[in-house]
């Protein structure tokens, strides 16, 4: 290891160094390493740091859990948050081929109860 890690840090240690600024773009790198993650997942790690939303990592490697679990709870998460992606993906690509508006078609009109613009009981 290098820097201020003399030995591999356990996860919960990375985790806690996100939080701090000065430590965050180190620990960053490390936990990539550490992790291995397929390059497809490489998304899920950016938009937590982007975010900021070091919860979802804290959640990963709380206290008391050994790093074994912490590592397949981030892996996991991981693996959600592809599963996620490919869905709005496949979505996305349902909107287009029917029309664009992700409605069913381009020509979708509401039902007239279902009209936001008529009110909910318009005749």
């Amino acid at each position: 290891m290098h820097g201020r890690y003399r030995s591999a840090p356990s996860y919960r240690r990375l985790v806690a160094d996100l939080r701090r600024p000065a430590a965050r773009a180190e620990a960053l790198d490390v936990l990539r390493r550490r992790l291995a993650l397929p390059a497809a997942a490489h998304g899920w790690l950016d938009e937590i740091s982007d975010n900021h939303d070091w919860a979802v990592l804290a959640t990963c490697a709380p206290p008391g859990k050994i790093d074994a679990d912490a590592e397949i709870a981030l892996l996991r998460s991981a693996l959600g948050w592809l599963e996620a992606q490919q869905q709005e993906e496949d979505r996305s690509t349902d909107s287009r081929e029917a029309g664009g508006d992700g409605k069913g078609g381009k020509d979708f009109r509401p039902p007239d109860g279902d009209d936001p613009q008529k009110g909910a009981h318009a005749p």
